[in-house]
């Protein structure tokens, strides 16, 4: 699949196929997990504030702020869990080096630490979003200008944004995972290894 390996440590350099098979390994399980865990977790919410006499808009705070930390903990868990994933061609690892070591492919690997998963989470979040809110604001800015110009209707120019800016938050995350697959973190990196 168009992988190379670095001359000096034997592993493999991450190109956008091992970029777009880990996003999709970790979207899928994080949508899932997500999903499941907002029905699972808000329903009773819902239901008990209301049975307790809360206000459904009272109801809605904690819904959002249970989804919106769910969500967190959903991406830092399945990231945590593809931080050690086989793959059909290659394997994702840990590989704790030091200041004074450089990292050969006959280094021992470790298995990832909950801390690793959130630094690479952290190392992905702000790139991700930053690229993000870069590319989508313009591009949404243009898209707007030109809708309106051409007389697209508001419904239409919106949904149209929405989908070009899904795209992009995609792309985005792509491009951002082949990054943080090429960083060296404090005390580890990630490295792909061939089969």
């Amino acid at each position: 699949m168009g992988a190379s390996s670095t001359a000096d440590s034997g592993f493999l350099e991450a190109t956008w196929s091992h970029a777009l098979r880990i996003w999709w390994a970790w979207f899928w399980r994080w949508l899932l997990f997500t999903a499941g865990g907002v029905i699972v977790l808000n329903i009773p919410i819902l239901g008990l504030s209301l049975l307790a006499g809360g206000s459904a808009q009272a109801s809605r705070y904690v819904s959002t702020i249970v989804s919106f930390l769910l969500t967190v903990a959903a991406h830092v868990y399945t990231l945590w869990n593809i931080l050690d994933k086989d793959f059909s061609d290659f394997s994702l690892r840990i590989l704790e080096v030091t200041s004074t070591e450089t990292a050969s492919s006959g280094s021992d690997f470790t298995a990832p630490t909950l801390r690793q998963a959130i630094r690479v989470w952290w190392a992905w979040l702000w790139r991700d979003t930053l690229f993000s809110v870069a590319i989508s604001f313009p591009v949404g800015f243009i898209l707007a200008f030109f809708g309106a110009a051409l007389g697209t209707p508001e419904g239409t120019a919106i949904l149209l944004i929405n989908v070009v800016n899904l795209g992009i938050a995609v792309g985005v995350w792509i491009y951002v995972i082949k990054v943080i697959l090429r960083k060296h973190y404090k005390g580890f990196r990630i490295v792909l290894v061939g089969k």
